[in-house]
């Protein structure tokens, strides 16, 4: 027998990449990622306000503003900013030419149809163009495991399709003369092939699927004739038996 260690390093040395495949990115979840990520855009791509509340310019915040306009997500302003002038603003939208601060709504009092800030102070509560990404960004790397918080990075960006590694074939043999099936009765000196069941389990919450050999019986004919079989046809076989120190090992 070699080491647990011996054999992790012979292991590791025998890793090698597989082919890709172009799959939609709501399907990517589990999967390796094959190629790098870029950004195709500044995000946020414009100037966006934080809260709901009035677009204006700081120095005239001691002021009552005049109301130009209202301004929706998803909509973009028509009026720039000047003095003493403000445009009520939902968060997400886009913050119009000349503001420089969104004074949050709770903050403010409507007065002869004029707006007037009524608080101490104020953040600029603006998002700034790019604070997040910016165009070319590289945002997920060649080699990441992708899991829930990668999908919308993807979605983001636009990156609708994207190239993973293609999943290992992976076969499954169960070793020795004791064993059998588990809807057979045992006989004497016989134990159901549990372990079998349990590889192939663990292969399925991985999200990959096993192919199931079956029992090599103790012996190095029947043992090399489903190794054969199974490298045919696999990437990687998992034997369960037959690693100890035992005359039929």
């Amino acid at each position: 027998m070699i080491k647990q260690e011996e054999a992790f390093k012979i292991l590791k040395q025998s890793v090698f990449k597989l082919g890709t495949e172009l799959i939609p990115y709501q399907n990517s979840l589990g999967r390796v990622l094959a190629e790098n990520v870029y950004s195709d855009m500044d995000m946020p791509p414009f100037n966006k306000s934080a809260v709901d509340g009035y677009a204006c310019r700081k120095q005239d915040l001691g002021n009552d503003l005049e109301l130009l306009e209202i301004i929706p997500a998803g909509i973009a302003p028509t009026k720039s900013i000047g003095a003493n002038q403000c445009s009520q603003i939902m968060t997400g939208a886009e913050v119009p030419e000349g503001a420089d601060t969104i004074i949050m709504v709770e903050h403010t009092e409507t007065i002869n149809k004029k707006i007037r800030f009524v608080h101490s102070k104020t953040n600029s509560n603006i998002c700034a163009i790019g604070e997040d990404i910016r165009k070319a960004d590289l945002v997920l790397e060649d080699g990441t495991l992708i899991k829930a918080q990668q999908i919308p990075v993807l979605a983001s960006v636009g990156k609708v399709f994207i190239h993973v590694y293609r999943h290992p074939k992976v076969a499954v043999i169960s070793t020795g003369d004791e064993l059998v099936e588990p809807h057979i009765i045992p006989q004497t000196s016989q134990i159901r092939n549990s372990n079998a069941a349990q590889l192939m389990a663990q292969l399925k919450q991985l999200g990959l699927e096993g192919r199931y050999i079956g029992i090599a019986k103790d012996s190095p004919e029947s043992t090399r004739k489903m190794l054969e079989e199974a490298l045919d046809s696999s990437d990687i076989v998992l034997l369960s038996g037959g690693v100890s120190m035992g005359e039929f090992d």
